[in-house]
C-alpha cells in the first residue's frame, strides 16, 4: 500500500484483453535513485469491435455493445458510404451506444475501450 510522500519501489503490470505492455529499450539505472533499475514501457490498448448491421432508415438508433460497463471511449469506423455519428448529449452508457445515421443501408464498426 502506498504511503503519502513515498514512491512505490515496484509496480506490476499485467496484460489483459484490453491492454498489453511492451518494454521499450533496455533497462537502465534510475537517474533519481541509481540503486534502482528501471524500464520504460508503453501500453497497447485493444478495443472491443462491434459491427453495426445495415441501418434500416436515416435517423436515431442504438446498438448494444455487450461490455457490461460504461466504455471510456468509443470510435466509429465507417464500412460503407454515408455517415453515422453519436447522438448528443448521451453518446453511450453501460448498455448501448446511441447513434444517428444519415441514410438507410449504412454500416460501421464501433471500437470501444473499457
Amino acid at each position: 500500500m502506498a504511503v503519502a510522500g513515498q514512491t512505490p519501489t515496484r509496480i506490476h503490470l499485467m496484460d489483459s484483453e484490453s491492454v498489453t505492455w511492451e518494454q521499450i529499450g533496455a533497462s537502465y539505472l534510475d537517474p533519481n535513485d541509481p540503486t534502482k533499475l528501471v524500464r520504460d514501457v508503453k501500453a497497447h490498448a485493444h478495443p472491443t469491435v462491434v459491427s453495426v448491421p445495415a441501418t434500416a432508415n436515416p435517423g436515431n438508433f442504438q446498438i448494444a455493445h455487450g461490455l457490461g460497463a460504461v466504455p471510456v471511449a468509443v470510435a466509429i469506423a465507417m464500412t460503407s458510404a454515408g455517415a453515422i455519428w453519436m447522438q448528443m448529449p448521451t453518446k453511450w452508457d453501460a448498455t448501448y451506444v446511441y447513434l444517428t445515421a444519415s441514410d438507410g443501408g449504412l454500416t460501421c464498426d464501433l471500437l470501444l475501450w473499457q
